[in-house]
Order: structure tokens, then C-alpha cells, then sequence
């Protein structure tokens, strides 16, 4: 299968996915209390939590080690491989269980948290990180179409099951919400292991050459968590749980609500769409004696797709905030719609981020990602003491410190390297100028006029800040045009004829 049809098909797949989780989200904020809601949102950041502090850096194990065996034909080395996996992680999967126990005996969890609650989370985490595993080897073994079908049938299903509780008038909890969430999230797991299983099982029978010695496997494994280990502890899953039990029970879950709207649409960014198909491009361009401006150029182009689309979004939302938060809360909430552009900047800037840290990693910028990890522990003390102040505040504030702390660092190292010219600083200015200026500029106009013509005006103020942008991205640079040419040529039309020879200034 050629990296096009891959990229389209993982591309539709999250893109159906996100829409459904996104739907199940509206509907969820509807059906439960505030306090319920609230409990639902802690649990769902502790699992999501818990999955990305429990992958150890299998992912990046399987990309590379599995990826080799598979194409070398080794089937029975593949499938030591994955049993030694599968070990590693019925036993943390097992550790998990045990301390999430411990804690919740000993009263070191949130009030929200209940036995039921904690038990269900504890499965859902272990359905994402099975389903995590499973969907790495479905990757290698070319099974994309199948990977997708499971990425849109297991939120799809979940919708179904809460919209039929609600529609027969059963009492919808909490706990309710997370146990669905955690069957649905297993089966989808065990169906693309069913299916790894299957495709593994066809692989032949001829041994390789070699087996990678146990300590390089662990090695390899260590320094891709450690990589990301900043990452996690400051992530949104982790920045709700830090605050949860110094906000009050309708702030968190309004805090909550929206930041599970920008989660969603986080999965849609540049970065993380195409992190599968960003590595091996970045490690072909390591491997090659001379100039990474190819790189450099490919990333610059990956970070300004995020920066049109999420601040138009921004725009939208600082202009017609309250009409849309009514329209997808429920009404619920009333006051707080600033939260949603606010958090909206996350996402361009945490995708920016995956695409520096898979070049910090391919390029060995070892000296720089393992400082990453000394940020994000400064960054989270200093959430959890503000946090004891001023949760709201210090919730939105420390996780953009956070985050422009990473990416100057990597930046730096990067550049270093040979790798300039990844952020555009003339377009970056234009962007955020013409977001404040014309978000703000609508939200004024639109004060005091009817829900409806808030978001008319909201929809005429994101297109006006698209037209500005879209003026200053049509100039793109000659190595960000070669991109575009090779990848998409049809877009050429729309870009002047100058444009490939021409840099930005």
C-alpha cells in the first residue's frame, strides 16, 4: 500500500473517530449532573493518564524492532517479540491494578472517586493501552483499513449504546458512562489483537538472521519514555487531575467539558495525524549526508496547516462564545465560554511539539529530550502550588509556559543540528495579530445581538482571519513549495507562480 492511500485511510479513520467521541461528549454533558459529570471527567484523565504513563516505550519498540522482523519474513522472531510485550504488559497492567487499589483504600484519590468508578477506570486504561499495542502491530503488518474500521466502530458503538440508554429512560451515572467507556474501549482491543494475532500467524516460518539483544530493546525503550516522560506530566489529563480537588465541582466540570473539546480536536492536528508518516520521512532525511532544510521545510509546513486551522478556530470562538457554548453544552456553563479560545492555542502548539520531539529523537538529540523531562516536573510543581490558589488560572497559564519552554528548547537543539527555519516567524505574527484583531474586534459587535447572529457574525469573523492568513501562507518558502508540489499538486493552482523561488523574508 503506497504512504499516500496509508496516510488517507488513518487520516478518515481519525477524523470519523474524533467526530463520534465528539458527539458522545455533547451528549454526556446533557445527561449528567454536574457532580456526576465532574466524576466522569476525572476518571476519563486518570485513564487517559495512566495509558500514556504505562506505554514504556513499547510503541517505539514495535515501529522499529517489529517493522524489521516484518520485513525481513521473520515470522517466529516477530512473535518473540510480541510475547515478550505481552508479558511486560500483563504485569504493569497487574502493578496498575494494585496501586490504584492501594490508593483508593488509603484515600489518596479525588472525593468523586468511588470504588466503581476507580475499577472501571482501571479497565478503560488498560483497553487503551491494550488497544494502543494492538493497533502498532496492525500499523506493520499493513492492516490500515482494518485499524480504521476498529478506530470508528468502537466510538460509534458507545455512542449508540448511551443514546439507547437514554432513549429507554435508564439512570445514566458516572460510573455508568465510564464502565461503557472501558467495555467498548477492551473489545476494540482485543479485536485488532485478534487481528495482529491472525496476521502474524500468517507470516512465515523462516527465521532471521539475528534477534536484537534484550538490553537494546530495553535501551531503545527507555530512552523513547524518557523522551516523553516531560510530555506526560504535564499533559491535559494530568493538569485536570492536578486541579481537581482545589476547583469547585461546576468549575471543574465546565473546565472540564471544554478541555475535552480541545482534546478531541487535539487528535486532528498536523503533528499527530501525521506523526506515523512524519518519523520515517525524518529518519530517510538523517541518514543523508548535507542539508536538512528538507526537514526543516517539511515541519514549518506541518505547524502553519495547524496554525490557520486552530487559530480560525480561535476566532470563532472569541466572537461567538456564548452563542456556542449554549449550542453544545446545553446550555450549561454561561459565563465561561472565554475558556474555549484560551485553550484552543493548545493544540497547534502540542502537535508543533510531536513533530520536534520525533526529529529531536530520530537526529539523537539525546542531551535535550532528557531535559524535557526536568521542565515538565518544574512546570507541574509549580501548577500544583499555584493550583492551590488559583486552579483556573494557574490550569490555563502553566501549560502554555510549559509548552513554549519544550519547543524552545527543541528548537534550539534542532538548530544546532542544522535544522533552521522551522517556525515561520513573519507568518506566526500576521496569525496572532489577525486572530486578536478580528476575534476580538467581532466579539465586540457581536455583544448584545441574538444567539443566531453571534455565530453568523463568529462565521464571517473566522473567514475574514482565514482570508489574511491564507494571503500570507500563498508566499511560501521554495523548499515548503517542493513539498507541496510533491505531495499535493493540485493545491499549486492556488499558490502564484513566483512562489517557489521566492523565501519568506
Amino acid at each position: 500500500m503506497s504512504l499516500g492511500s496509508s496516510l488517507l485511510i488513518f487520516a478518515s479513520g481519525r477524523l470519523a473517530a474524533v467526530a463520534l467521541g465528539f458527539a458522545f461528549q455533547l451528549l454526556v454533558v446533557r445527561v449528567l449532573p454536574l457532580a456526576d459529570y465532574a466524576g466522569y471527567a476525572v476518571a476519563m484523565a486518570a485513564a487517559l493518564l495512566a495509558q500514556s504513563l504505562l506505554l514504556f516505550g513499547v510503541p517505539t519498540v514495535l515501529a522499529y524492532e517489529a517493522s524489521a522482523r516484518h520485513h525481513a519474513g521473520d515470522g517466529p522472531g516477530l512473535r518473540r517479540l510480541l510475547g515478550r510485550v505481552a508479558a511486560v504488559r500483563l504485569g504493569v497492567l497487574a502493578l496498575f491494578a494494585l496501586v490504584a487499589f492501594l490508593a483508593s483504600a488509603g484515600g489518596f484519590l479525588p472525593a468523586l472517586a468511588h470504588g466503581v468508578l476507580i475499577a472501571a477506570a482501571v479497565v478503560w486504561a488498560a483497553g487503551l493501552l491494550l488497544a494502543s499495542d494492538a493497533e502498532s502491530i496492525c500499523q506493520v503488518l499493513g492492516q490500515q483499513r482494518l485499524s480504521r474500521a476498529v478506530a470508528v466502530g468502537e466510538p460509534l458503538v458507545r455512542l449508540a449504546a448511551l443514546v439507547t440508554a437514554v432513549g429507554l429512560g435508564w439512570p445514566v451515572e458516572a460510573a455508568t458512562v465510564v464502565m461503557l467507556c472501558a467495555a467498548t474501549t477492551a473489545l476494540a482491543g482485543l479485536a485488532l489483537v485478534g487481528a495482529a494475532a491472525v496476521g502474524v500467524a500468517r507470516l512465515g516460518a523462516m527465521s532471521g538472521s539475528g534477534q536484537t539483544p534484550r538490553q537494546n530493546l530495553v535501551a531503545l525503550a527507555g530512552a523513547s519514555y524518557l523522551s516523553t516522560a516531560g510530555a506526560m506530566v504535564m499533559s491535559p489529563p494530568a493538569v485536570r487531575l492536578a486541579v481537581s480537588g482545589a476547583m469547585p465541582v461546576e468549575l471543574l466540570a465546565a473546565f472540564s467539558f471544554m478541555q475535552g473539546l480541545m482534546l478531541s480536536f487535539l487528535r486532528l492536528t498536523s503533528g499527530i495525524v501525521l506523526s506515523p508518516f512524519i518519523e520515517p520521512a525524518v529518519m530517510s532525511h538523517a541518514a543523508r549526508a548535507g542539508s536538512q532544510a528538507p526537514m526543516a521545510a517539511a515541519l514549518s509546513l506541518v505547524f502553519k496547516l495547524d496554525l490557520v486551522v486552530f487559530s480560525t478556530a480561535v476566532v470563532g470562538l472569541l466572537a461567538g462564545g456564548p452563542a456556542v457554548l449554549a449550542l453544545l453544552a446545553g446550555g450549561r456553563f454561561a459565563g465561561l465560554d472565554w475558556l474555549l479560545p484560551v485553550l484552543f492555542v493548545l493544540p497547534p502548539l502540542y502537535g508543533f511539539y510531536r513533530s520536534l520531539e520525533t526529529a529531536a529523537a530520530v537526529m539523537a538529540r539525546r542531551r535535550a529530550l532528557a531535559t524535557v523531562l526536568p521542565i515538565g516536573l518544574f512546570w507541574l510543581g509549580m501548577l500544583i502550588l499555584t493550583g492551590l490558589v488559583m486552579p483556573l488560572v494557574a490550569a490555563l497559564v502553566i501549560p502554555i509556559l510549559d509548552i513554549g519552554a519544550r519547543l524552545l528548547l527543541l528548537a534550539a537543539s534542532l538548530r544546532r543540528s542544522g535544522v533552521r527555519g522551522i517556525c515561520d516567524l513573519p507568518f506566526l505574527l500576521v496569525v496572532v495579530a489577525s486572530a486578536l484583531i478580528v476575534g476580538m474586534g467581532a466579539r465586540l459587535m457581536a455583544a448584545d445581538v441574538m444567539p443566531a447572529m453571534q455565530i453568523l457574525v463568529a462565521a464571517l469573523a473566522a473567514l475574514v482571519h482565514l482570508a489574511v492568513v491564507l494571503g500570507r501562507a500563498r508566499r511560501l518558502p521554495a523548499a515548503e513549495h517542493a513539498i507541496v508540489a510533491a505531495a499535493m499538486p493540485r493545491l499549486l493552482r492556488f499558490l502564484p507562480a513566483s512562489a517557489g523561488r521566492e523565501a519568506v523574508p
